[in-house]
Order: C-alpha cells, then structure tokens, then sequence
C-alpha cells in the first residue's frame, strides 16, 4: 500500500510542477494518477488487493462503493475522481488540449483528494 501513496504523492508533485510550467495536458495526466493511485492506496486499507483493482472504471467504482457511500470521502470527491479521469482521455487522446481552467479545477480536486486520502492511509502500511 505504502508503495501505491508514494506513487500517488510522486504524480501529485509532477502535476503541481507541469502546472506551473503552463504544461497543462501533462499536469492533467499526473494529477488524475495521483488520485487514481490515492484510490487504490485507500482501497488496500479496506482489503482490496491492488492487483485486482488497477481498472479505472473498477477503481472508480469501488472507491465510491467503499469510501464515498460510507462517507469518507464526500459526493464532490468521487465526482471528483470521475471528472479528472475524463480530463485525463481528453489530454491523452484528444486532438486539443484540456486548457487551463479545466486543469486549474482538476489540480484544487487532486489537492482536495490527496489530503483526504492520506488520513485514510496514515499509519497503514499492508
């Protein structure tokens, strides 16, 4: 698990710097990994084997199963995690660019999400 947060912190970080450099594309893709990764890191508190849960429609939905319907997390975060998954296609595969205001929104939700997740996570380590 501790390796799924590291991961996570590590693409929050490459977001915040490829946000910073106007890079928002990129910012996007690392900003929704940080939170996909926090997802599942949450998910192998409550058992989940992160083997089985690398699904981006199987994270999605177990993370709101698990932490959102049980109130951990709040409506807006697994909206959240939805919308910058979305962002993410369109700045992966997309012939134009996600552009900034939608990055600036999925960079307040990573921010939001991360902080959220890691008082799930503290002190877990499986």
């Amino acid at each position: 698990m501790s390796d799924l947060w590291d991961k996570a912190c590590e693409a929050a970080k490459d977001a915040r710097l490829l946000f910073e450099a106007g890079r928002y594309d990129g910012a996007c893709n690392r900003a929704y990994y940080a939170m996909f990764n926090a997802a599942r890191a949450c998910l192998a508190t409550h058992g989940v084997d992160p083997k089985r849960a690398k699904r981006h429609a199987t994270v999605q939905r177990l993370f709101s199963l698990q932490f959102v319907q049980e109130g951990q997390f709040d409506d807006e975060d697994g909206r959240a995690l939805r919308r910058a998954g979305e962002y993410r296609n369109v700045a992966d595969y997309d012939d134009v660019s996600v552009g900034h205001s939608r990055v600036e929104a999925v960079m307040a939700s990573m921010e939001r999400f991360m902080a959220a997740a890691q008082r799930v996570t503290e002190g877990f380590d499986a």
